[in-house]
C-alpha cells in the first residue's frame, strides 16, 4: 500500500501537481496512523486476553488450593473425633483391656500421637498475591475475603494444634523416661503395671486434658472449613458462575437467587451485645455470623426453609418475619425445634 501511494507521489510531481500530491501525503500519513492504531489495538487485545487467561490460571489454583483443605480438614476431624471417643471411653472407664494382646485402642502409644497435623494450602494464594497488579478491581471484595482466610483465620488452628502436639510429646516423655513398662507396651507385650497405670487418677488426668485440647482443635478446624467453604463458593461464582458446583461442596453450599440476597441480608440485633449477627452477602450467597466475620452459608432445605448447617448434627433454622411490602424485619433461631434468639433487623449496620 504505502509502495502504490509512493508511485502516485511520484506521477503527481513529475507532472507538478502539487496540491492533488499533498492530499494524497496527507493520506497515506493517515494511513499508516490508522495501521498503527489498529496494531496496538490487536496488541492491547491480546494483552488482556493473555491477562484474562492468567487471571482465570491464578483462580483457579486457590480453587484447588481450598478444595485440598476442606478435603485434608475433613480428614483431619474424622481422625480427631476417633480419638475424641476414645478418651471418652477410657474416661468413663467403658473399655477393656485384652490381657493377651494388652491395649485395645493403643491408649499408652498410639493415643497420644499426632499424625494428623493440618497444613494450609497456600501456593495458589501466593502466586495469586504476586500478580496483583494485573488482577482488576471487581475481585477486589473477593481479595479482601481470601486475605483473612491466608492469614489470622489459618493461625486461629495452629495454635490449638500446637498446643495438642505439645502436650502429647510431654505424655509420651513421661512414659518414656518415668515408667518402666512403657518398652514392653511398645512392644505390644502384656505388663499388669501398665494395666494398673490406665486405671490410676494421673493418666485420666492426661487423657481429660488430651480431650480438651484435641476439642479446641477441631472446633479451629470446624471454623476454618466454614469459611474456605464460603470463600471457594465466592470465587466459583464470580470466576465459573455457568459450572455447577463441584461435588466435595457440601449440599447446604446452594446458591440463593439473587431477589432474596438483598432482602435477608443485613445487620440484627438482641438485646445481648454478645448476641448481635449479620447476615452478609457473599457472591451470591448469604453467610450467618458475626459482623465482618460471618462464615455459615445460609441455605434453604427441602421444606423452603432457611438453615445453617454447623456439622452433620447441628443445624441452625431461621424464621424470618416480613411486613406487607415484604421486607424481613425479625429473625429467630431455633435448633431442634427450640427457639434460641430472636433478632430485629435494623436499618443499616452503623
Amino acid at each position: 500500500m504505502i509502495k502504490f501511494f509512493r508511485k502516485i507521489r511520484q506521477n503527481l510531481l513529475s507532472e507538478g501537481k502539487t496540491g492533488k500530491y499533498l492530499k494524497y501525503a496527507i493520506g497515506e500519513i493517515v494511513l499508516v496512523v490508522i495501521g498503527i492504531l489498529i496494531a496496538l489495538q490487536i496488541n492491547n487485545w491480546n494483552e488482556n486476553k493473555n491477562n484474562n487467561a492468567k487471571i482465570e490460571t491464578l483462580f483457579e489454583q486457590v480453587l484447588q488450593d481450598l478444595e485440598q483443605d476442606i478435603k485434608a480438614i475433613d480428614g483431619t476431624i474424622f481422625y480427631l473425633n476417633k480419638k475424641d471417643s476414645i478418651a471418652k471411653l477410657i474416661l468413663e472407664s467403658n473399655y477393656k483391656i485384652n490381657e493377651v494382646t494388652g491395649f485395645q485402642y493403643g491408649e499408652l502409644t498410639d493415643f497420644f500421637k499426632m499424625s494428623h497435623n493440618f497444613s494450609q494450602s497456600t501456593n495458589g494464594y501466593n502466586s495469586l498475591m504476586n500478580a496483583i497488579n494485573i488482577i482488576p478491581k471487581k475481585y477486589n471484595s473477593i481479595l479482601k475475603n481470601l486475605t483473612p482466610l491466608y492469614t489470622y483465620n489459618a493461625e486461629k488452628v495452629y495454635e490449638p494444634m500446637e498446643s495438642l502436639t505439645n502436650l502429647n510429646d510431654d505424655i509420651k516423655k513421661n512414659f518414656m523416661f518415668n515408667q518402666p513398662w512403657y518398652y514392653d507396651v511398645l512392644s505390644k507385650k502384656p505388663n499388669k503395671e501398665a494395666f494398673a497405670f490406665v486405671e490410676q487418677a494421673l493418666f485420666k488426668n492426661m487423657v481429660a486434658s488430651y480431650k480438651e485440647r484435641n476439642i479446641k482443635y477441631i472446633e479451629s478446624l470446624i471454623f476454618l472449613k466454614s469459611v474456605s467453604i464460603i470463600s471457594y463458593a465466592e470465587l466459583h461464582d464470580a470466576i465459573f458462575s455457568e459450572k455447577p458446583l463441584p461435588k466435595f461442596m457440601p449440599r447446604h453450599a446452594i446458591k440463593i437467587s439473587n431477589d432474596k440476597l438483598e432482602t435477608y441480608s443485613g445487620c440484627y440485633k438482641t438485646g445481648r451485645i454478645d448476641l448481635d449477627i449479620t447476615i452478609e452477602r457473599k457472591g451470591n450467597f448469604l453467610a450467618f455470623g458475626d459482623s465482618g466475620t460471618a462464615h455459615l452459608l445460609l441455605s434453604i432445605n427441602e421444606n423452603g426453609d432457611f438453615i445453617a448447617k454447623i456439622d452433620k448434627t447441628s443445624i441452625i433454622n431461621f424464621n424470618f418475619s416480613k411486613d406487607d411490602a415484604g421486607n424481613v424485619y425479625s429473625v429467630k433461631t431455633s435448633v431442634n425445634g427450640q427457639i434460641t434468639s430472636e433478632f430485629i433487623k435494623l436499618k443499616n449496620c452503623d
